[in-house]
């Protein structure tokens, strides 16, 4: 894996990876519609799409065409507020 990183640009070592201690979390989850989605808890990116979902739940999406402008439109406006509070408000406090 060294090897691999550093033919490809990369910076991470043996000694990088020796020092990884995994951690088990319990995951987080965002009830959306008939559905529960379920996401490793900050600070990953997965809270932004719990985040997402949770604007687009007040939305009528049924209403609208599955890959419409204006569904779409309405999903990257929900990822682009999701990811403005995730990186806000997100952060490892361990680091």
């Amino acid at each position: 894996m060294e090897a691999h990183s550093r033919a490809n640009g990369g910076s991470m070592t043996a000694k990088d990876m020796a020092g990884f201690k995994a951690e088990w979390v319990e995951p987080i989850e965002k009830k959306y519609r008939s559905y529960t989605v379920h996401e490793i808890p900050p600070n990953g990116q997965g809270i932004a799409a719990l985040i997402a979902l949770g604007i687009l739940g007040n939305f009528d999406l049924a209403g609208m065409a599955a890959d419409g402008v204006d569904v779409t439109h309405l999903e990257i406006e929900a990822m682009k507020l999701a990811f403005a509070d995730t990186y806000a408000h997100v952060a490892d406090l361990a680091t």
